[in-house]
């Protein structure tokens, strides 16, 4: 489906190309032509990724991965400045405990411009590499990217794209004892981000001591600016009071700031942080009865509005038994409830997986995207106005999808076009 930001809908449902579609899907958007480049995987494990030029879908080629599409063992990103396109994959059983990777050059046709598949093999991984995660740098002159990845020995690390190798992975194991929900690793709570400005990256996850009454959140970052960054120490940020089984961070697109967001399974608590730059402001139990995450569940989205001189940190996340939009706004570090969205139709409790997409050609736009306990697909538009009102809208005009063939782990995806 299209999305026209004119009439705020979606086209009706078109066909790509046949093909043996599975439940885990991305999709990314060129920053210097008019080209999305997707990515699936069926039910052999087999990663298919796809290129679309606005008008016709193309199969650009097929790589042995790992899984079926229950974990979210892939990404896709493109370079800033150049326009290259990464694609990164867990091999799985193929090559236990690498990553493979292929590039596109910026400025190709879909079809064209491919490299061979080279494989990564991580200093500080050992096995199955169940969940993958690219950043890109958003500096002008910048073509950096920065990857994590998460195994099924629950350890998490990290590497720098330098424009043509992966580089710069911590000299020590990030953690060992990442958080899951009941086996080895089965949820997604882990992000990576760049600062807008300064370039620095931040590395987010949950440890697995963390419980309802214990923080367990941690970070590092990666200084300079530059692909041999320096990596910090592990750190757990102040104040947070819970586990953060399902998380995400998002960066303000024209500052160093940063918003975090958690729900813990142990009690089902949300908790959000602003990272200044330099230093987290955190609130602990802000919602203490949320949905509790559940394996491959995503329930909790952040995002950033700015409309003139007016900026806010936006939260979306499943509270417990609601059918509507539940959310929080934060301005610097003071987080705001706000009145529920009352979408139509309602959304079927608990949410599967859900997502924010920030417009990169309107700030003051964002996109909320949901899958349901229904199997249903909502999309729902926030947009600041020029006098700092907040309004939401159904642009999905009811379900987009009525029989998701799943509801965890990326069953759909968005993306704005960048040009």
């Amino acid at each position: 489906r299209i999305y026209n930001n004119d009439t705020n809908l979606f086209s009706a449902e078109t066909s790509t190309f046949v093909a043996t579609v599975g439940p885990t899907w991305l999709i990314r958007t060129s920053p210097t032509q008019h080209q999305a480049l997707a990515g699936y995987y069926d039910s052999t494990g087999t990663l298919t990724i796809m290129c679309f030029n606005g008008t016709t879908w193309t199969q650009e080629y097929q790589a042995a991965s790992g899984g079926v599409g229950n974990r979210h063992r892939f990404d896709i990103a493109f370079e800033k400045t150049s326009g290259d396109g990464m694609v990164i994959f867990s091999k799985g059983s193929h090559v236990f405990s690498q990553l493979g990777w292929r590039t596109k050059t910026g400025g190709t046709a879909c079809g064209q411009g491919w490299s061979n598949e080279v494989l990564l093999d991580p200093l500080r991984t050992s096995n199955d590499i169940m969940y993958v995660k690219l950043a890109q740098d958003r500096r002008v002159g910048s073509n950096l990217l920065a990857v994590t990845w998460v195994d099924t020995s629950d350890d998490i690390s990290a590497k720098i794209w330098n424009g043509s190798a992966w580089v710069n992975e911590p000299s020590s194991v990030t953690d060992n004892n990442v958080e899951t929900v009941s086996s080895s690793h089965d949820i997604e709570n882990m992000d990576i981000e760049y600062e807008s400005l300064s370039g620095d990256v931040m590395l987010v996850w949950a440890n697995g001591n963390g419980n309802n009454g214990t923080n367990g959140v941690r970070y590092r970052t990666c200084s300079g600016g530059i692909a041999n960054c320096t990596w910090g120490a592990v750190t757990t940020p102040p104040t947070f009071s819970d586990d953060a089984t399902s998380l995400d961070i998002a960066p303000n697109q024209n500052t160093d700031e940063m918003a975090f967001a958690s729900i813990g399974n142990s009690g089902g608590d949300l908790q959000l942080g602003y990272w200044n730059g330099t230093a987290w402001i955190n609130t602990s139990n802000v919602d203490t009865s949320c949905t509790a995450p559940y394996t491959a569940s995503k329930l909790v989205s952040v995002g950033w509005l700015t409309n003139g001189t007016t900026t806010r940190s936006v939260v979306v996340y499943s509270d417990f038994n609601s059918t509507y939009v539940n959310w929080y706004t934060g301005n610097a570090g003071v987080f705001t409830r706000q009145p529920d969205f009352v979408p139509t139709p309602g959304i079927a409790s608990p949410r599967g997986y859900m997502d924010i997409h920030m417009n990169p050609r309107d700030q003051a736009q964002l996109m909320y995207l949901t899958s349901d306990g229904n199997s249903d697909l909502f999309a729902k538009r926030l947009i600041m106005t020029s006098t700092s009102t907040l309004i939401w809208s159904n642009s999905d005009g009811g379900a987009l999808e009525t029989t998701l063939p799943q509801t965890i782990s990326s069953p759909f995806s968005f993306a704005f076009w960048q040009q």
